[in-house]
């Protein structure tokens, strides 16, 4: 038995991909088959298969602090034959506990299995190991490095200087868990924060009516765009895009559209079907439903008043001259509403709401039902991207608790 010291870091696949170019290796594949030990998930028994060899591994899970993990690791050799066996009766409890020194009182059944392709090279000076992993149709991305905690600070600096996140991970074994269903996420949440524009209505309509003239009197064609990015992100961000290097046309292009959406365009826009049951149902439980918007915070009144959905949050908190960026309008909702990053999770349909999350240090979830993609919301931290309303209910109210 042997105490591992391991950084753990979720990758996204642009991060992944960027680490792997500084490598000529190709990844290796490897095949985990795990075995049932949910009854104390500080323990994991798998066999690894790699090629044509097999190692039957357990390991201890011991102190978790932040990206750095903690643990008792050990191992044998066995062969295809055990393997086999294992799958078809479980792994032999007297084994186990002979092997291991542990104690359990019933064979280990076999849960599956997920592959993974490593690879393992030095990194300016320091070996690290980054994965992609498959289970089921799931596919995740990772970094490892075994270390001592003055080597692991040093690279995790390193990291962050070459632009990669140091974004919360979990064991493999949980994530398998996780995938296959038979660990359900712990609840953790009694505060939710929704966006407006593309999650809780479709504002396309009435942000276009204003957005084109708007650009059109400056000299800009707004349909030479994605007009759906701009949907969502403020409108500063908006007209930077449109007239880079022009503030004069970027002033003036924001007090036209705010003139023509004052005078009726803030209303031309529908809810989306289900999402006030879905804001009323958590209400309901006790949680403290929120809307943290880039509109300015009185339009965004008004158009939750025209909608009816006023009545189903607690509170609204919008843009202002104090609070530019999605990331302020959290942290002042948080702030002012005397709620815990920890225990609040943000809801949006863009990238700017989860990279807003992840400045302010909380968690997200994304949904495809609005205006961004699935390919830029992957590039931020989230516990989830959904499809519809129906699975944003189905997905986060098993994780709520008013008791947190």
């Amino acid at each position: 038995m042997f105490l591992e010291n391991e950084l753990k870091i979720r990758l996204d696949q642009s991060e992944y991909n960027k680490i792997l170019s500084f490598c000529n290796v190709t990844p290796t594949l490897q095949t985990n088959h795990y075995f049932d030990t949910t009854s104390d998930l500080s323990q994991m028994l798998r066999i690894r298969q790699k090629g044509d060899k097999f190692g039957l591994q357990y390991k201890k899970r011991g102190k978790v602090d932040g990206n750095v993990f903690c643990s008792q690791e050990s191992g044998v050799e066995v062969d295809k034959s055990f393997l086999n066996n294992a799958i078809a009766n479980g792994l032999d409890k007297d084994f186990v506990n002979k092997t291991f020194g542990c104690n359990f009182t019933a064979n280990l059944q076999y849960l599956g299995c997920g592959k993974t392709w490593r690879a393992k090279f030095d990194f300016f000076g320091h070996e690290i190991e980054i994965d992609k992993t498959v289970i089921d149709d799931k596919v995740d991305f990772e970094l490892e490095y075994e270390s001592d905690n003055d080597n692991i600070q040093k690279l995790a600096h390193l990291l962050q200087n070459n632009g990669i996140t140091l974004k919360q991970s979990c064991a493999k074994y949980q994530r398998f868990l996780i995938s296959k269903g038979i660990l359900k996420m712990q609840k953790k949440y009694n505060a939710v924060l929704l966006d407006l524009d593309g999650t809780i209505s479709n504002t396309y309509r009435g942000i276009v009516k204003c957005l084109a003239p708007a650009c059109a009197e400056y000299g800009a064609d707004l349909m030479q765009y994605d007009v759906r990015k701009f949907i969502g992100p403020p409108l500063s961000w908006t007209f930077g895009v449109i007239f880079p290097d022009q503030p004069e046309k970027q002033q003036g292009a924001l007090i036209r559209y705010r003139e023509l959406y004052n005078a009726g365009g803030m209303f031309d826009n529908d809810m989306y079907e289900g999402i006030d049951d879905f804001a009323q149902g958590l209400r309901d439980k006790g949680i403290k439903v929120g809307v943290a918007t880039s509109k300015l915070e009185k339009y965004a009144v008004e158009v939750l008043r025209k909608l009816g959905m006023l009545d189903h949050v607690d509170f609204v908190c919008g843009c202002e001259s104090d609070r530019p960026t999605k990331a302020d309008v959290i942290n002042y909702a948080l702030k002012t509403q005397g709620i815990k990053r920890e225990n609040c999770l943000m809801i949006g349909d863009t990238f700017y709401d989860l990279q807003g999350a992840e400045i302010a240090g909380m968690d997200a979830v994304g949904v495809l039902y609005g205006f961004g993609t699935r390919e830029e919301m992957e590039k931020y931290p989230n516990i989830g991207i959904v499809d519809t309303v129906q699975d944003l209910k189905n997905f986060v109210y098993p994780l709520v608790d008013k008791n947190i």
